[in-house]
């Protein structure tokens, strides 16, 4: 008899910031026990200056990647870095291009401010 395989969602929570400490784990972990997600393994993609993560997570019921990482924003908050959830069928993708706002998350100042100042109006 074959084993019947439960139903289960899968997504990608991507943390990046400036560290990533364990405190932050522990309050990432109760927020997603709360919503029921589970955490299936993480990965350290980069470390040093800049810290990124990779969070893998299964939920039995669908949930809205975009809503997850609205509700997400206090613990954005509490590290100092950013959080984005994604759908793991999208994340498995080949990557071609990454776009985001680097404000404040791995520089410590507002690119239009520095383009100001080197074009001599800021």
């Amino acid at each position: 008899m074959r084993q019947e395989q439960k139903n289960t969602s899968r997504y990608i929570l991507t943390c990046i910031g400036p560290k990533i400490a364990p405190p932050f784990f522990e309050e990432l972990s109760r927020f997603l026990s709360e919503k029921k997600l589970t955490i299936e393994k993480t990965r350290s993609l980069a470390d040093g200056g800049v810290c990124c993560s990779e969070i893998a997570l299964v939920s039995e019921q669908p949930i809205d990647p975009i809503s997850l990482t609205k509700a997400c924003s206090p613990l954005k908050e509490s590290f100092g870095g950013d959080l984005i959830v994604q759908e793991a069928v999208a994340f498995a993708l080949g990557k071609r291009l990454v776009v985001f706002d680097q404000d404040s998350t791995l520089i410590q100042a507002e690119v239009i401010d520095e383009l100001a100042k080197e074009a001599g109006v800021g």
